[in-house]
């Protein structure tokens, strides 16, 4: 979408440990990502549902990576997020992970990102981040350089990075307070 290109200084980006998946700092929820809303693609990747009482809603989607490939969105993950963004909000966009199946004591390889749903599909916001094999709570920050219309972005996980096994919980994108 045009006119969503940020500058620098408008994005805070980091990837934080959170502790719930939901409005823990008090702010208010833009969009929950129930575990089954994932829509998960590319041609370097197998899924499948999973139960799991380790997770926040005690369901999955296990994400089966069988090589590594110069193309990280070959193993994709992603969900629209519903509500308008009013400019200058402060996003935190989360998601819950798990890593197996990698190297030997490796953890497991994602990109986190906000990204425009259209053309031309530009990254808003995007955290690498080292999956590990409890399941956390992942995040990435962003300020909203203008408003962002509801549906007109989406949370993505990217992971065709390495060999692995990325099991994808709930997530949710809130504005905090």
């Amino acid at each position: 979408m045009k006119g969503l290109a940020l500058s620098a200084t408008a994005l805070v980006a980091a990837a934080i440990m959170a502790g719930t998946a939901g409005a823990q700092d008090g702010g208010s929820v833009v969009t929950k990502i129930p575990v089954y809303s994932w829509i998960i693609w590319g041609k370097n990747q197998t899924n499948a549902r999973v139960s799991d009482a380790g997770v926040e809603g005690k369901k999955a989607v296990r994400v089966v990576v069988p090589e590594a490939s110069g193309q990280p969105g070959e193993a994709t993950a992603q969900s629209a997020i519903k509500g308008t963004i009013p400019q200058g909000s402060k996003l935190r966009m989360t998601v819950w992970l798990k890593a197996s199946g990698t190297a030997a004591g490796e953890p497991g390889r994602a990109i986190l990102k906000l990204k425009q749903a259209r053309p031309p599909y530009g990254n808003l916001a995007e955290q690498k981040i080292d999956v590990g094999a409890e399941w956390k709570a992942y995040s990435l920050e962003h300020v909203a350089a203008q408003a962002i219309p509801g549906g007109s972005t989406n949370v993505t996980l990217q992971m065709s990075i390495a060999p692995q096994t990325i099991d994808v919980g709930p997530a949710s994108v809130t504005i905090a307070n």
